[in-house]
């Protein structure tokens, strides 16, 4: 038995039968459209096991974390904080020092 590789069944038997590759991942990366596959493994029955297919379900539609405008939001308080930097860095240097 081996896994992780996709299989449009989501299964296949390959090298005389002798070995079964599984891939339980149905529709893989919302594009493959292939199955998904489990094993069952029954009592002593090792070499025939039972398979279970299945397909993907459709997923819930989910927000992104961030979308434009708070991505925007974070670029212009960076914007303006730089600003605020540089007139204070400008107001040291152009400040006269203190004479006692």
């Amino acid at each position: 038995v081996r896994s992780h590789e996709v299989r449009d069944e989501g299964y296949s038997w390959e090298h005389g039968r002798r070995l079964i590759t599984v891939f339980s991942a149905p529709n893989y990366c919302g594009m493959m459209r292939n199955q998904g596959a489990i094993l069952r493994f029954q009592g002593q029955k090792i070499s025939s096991p039972d398979i279970v297919q299945f397909s993907a379900v459709e997923a819930p539609k989910v927000a992104p974390y961030f979308d434009i405008k708070n991505i925007m939001r974070v670029i212009s308080a960076q914007q303006q904080r730089n600003q605020q930097l540089e007139q204070m860095e400008q107001q040291q240097q152009n400040s006269q020092p203190i004479k006692y």
